[in-house]
């Protein structure tokens, strides 16, 4: 085994003034040696809380340095018989640590108490923000006991709208600072609308509609569910009018939002509008066109990245098994992680019925041949079968549809798509 170490280690330094290290090595089969190169790596990087590792004068072995401590390490195969390991360490108590200011912990936030810090109030609601220091162990649990849309403890009524985290000024400790939301029964809005439904023989008739949004607890939904049909006059200003529709909307546990419509009891079903373009369902076609993009690994181009500094072409390359496109050789170099531009074309049919009863059809469009030559809205090429998405649809006549888009892409830079790629 060849190891080798690569460049000089780069650091950063947080302002407790820890130095996080990171450095590179190269590890690859000698001439004659064979194996599995990823266990032969495996072996050789050791554990994550080893001591950290410097190189020998010669750059070919390590020696452990007690003063840093491993907190990551990463593989990256780049063939079958070499691979890069990157190690990233911290450094301990016996670091020679930079000249930094002395940071002093905030006295006003104790560990495990709740620290209030200001109230607000926009358009969203009413608001409670507060702090909190969690040691790391027991952050997970705590974020789960006290997770967004959760009841919070140190304000009534009040429930979890936003958390925000940040490392704390002791170490090995996180700061939350949790936005709560007060949850009370409120109307939001309240809006009329008013439209004219007919004109035959020069006599207007209009509709007239009311709707507000309330906020609401969850000790009120019981309040909601019995409006349906009851007198609306409370926010309407009108003792005529009904609550004629409620639609319910969870917010969190602890909130719900209620949307109320109201009419005149004689208004009720008595209005509907029909959209004379639901009559080409059946045959209708629709078309969208968009740019795309894709990456090609080196992988996929046929290339490695070796440790003098540039790609080389793969030996024994089986582009059938690795290219997306169809190629005999590797491909161009400046294909390798370039944004290839792909023409997108969407198409849009409907099937009468429910997507339950048109299933079989649709799917049998993508477990097809996913490559083929077609001539897609006057576009000619080959295309690639990229998405299918199937949802229902009920039209102005209440009849339902089945509407399927299905999405193709243009194989870019005249090449074609690998068939054998794409399955």
């Amino acid at each position: 085994m060849i190891v080798q170490f690569l460049d000089a280690p780069d650091f950063t330094v947080d302002r407790h003034g820890r130095i996080e290290q990171h450095s590179s090595w190269l590890l690859s089969f000698a001439a004659g040696e064979s194996g599995d190169i990823a266990n032969e790596a495996l072996l050789w990087a050791g554990n994550v809380g080893d001591p950290g590792r410097k190189p020998n004068a010669e750059g070919n072995d390590f020696v452990s340095d007690d003063s840093f401590v491993v907190t990551n390490i990463k593989c990256t195969a780049l063939d079958s018989r070499c691979c890069r390991i990157t190690f990233t360490a911290v450094s301990g108590g016996n670091a020679d640590l930079p000249d930094t200011e002395p940071v002093t912990p905030d006295s006003t936030l104790q560990v495990g108490v709740w620290q209030q810090i200001k109230d607000e109030f926009n358009d969203e609601g009413e608001f409670k923000i507060a702090s909190i220091i969690i040691s790391d162990d027991e952050l997970a649990d705590f974020l789960l006991e006290h997770g967004v849309h959760s009841a919070v403890d140190w304000a009534e009524n009040y429930y979890v709208y936003l958390i925000r985290s940040e490392p704390s000024e002791l170490p090995r400790h996180t700061l939350l600072t949790v936005t709560a939301r007060k949850s009370e029964l409120q109307m939001i809005e309240n809006l009329r609308s008013e439209e004219v439904t007919s004109a035959a023989f020069g006599e207007l008739q209009t509709l007239s509609v009311w709707k507000s949004r309330w906020r609401a607890t969850a000790d009120d939904r019981e309040l909601f569910s019995a409006k349906l049909g009851t007198s609306a006059a409370d926010w309407t200003g009108d003792e005529n009018t009904i609550v004629s529709k409620v639609t319910p909307k969870r917010i969190s546990d602890c909130e719900f939002e209620y949307t109320l419509e109201a009419r005149y009891p004689a208004h009720i079903n008595t209005h509907h509008s029909y959209d004379r373009r639901d009559d080409d369902l059946p045959d209708r076609l629709e078309y969208y066109i968009r740019i795309g993009e894709m990456r090609l690994s080196a992988m996929q181009c046929g290339y490695v990245w070796r440790y003098s500094g540039r790609y080389t072409a793969i030996n024994n390359w089986n582009a059938a098994m690795h290219c997306p496109l169809s190629t005999v050789g590797a491909l161009p170099l400046n294909f390798i992680n370039q944004r290839l531009k792909v023409l997108e074309i969407t198409e849009v049919s409907y099937l009468k019925g429910t997507s339950g009863e048109n299933m079989t059809e649709a799917v049998t469009w993508f477990t097809g041949s996913r490559v083929e030559n077609l001539t897609i809205a006057g576009i000619t090429g080959n295309f690639l079968r990229s998405d299918l998405d199937v949802d229902d649809l009920t039209d102005s006549y209440d009849r339902e549809w089945t509407r399927i888009t299905k999405v193709y892409r243009l194989a870019p830079a005249n090449y074609t798509w690998n068939n054998n790629y794409w399955i």
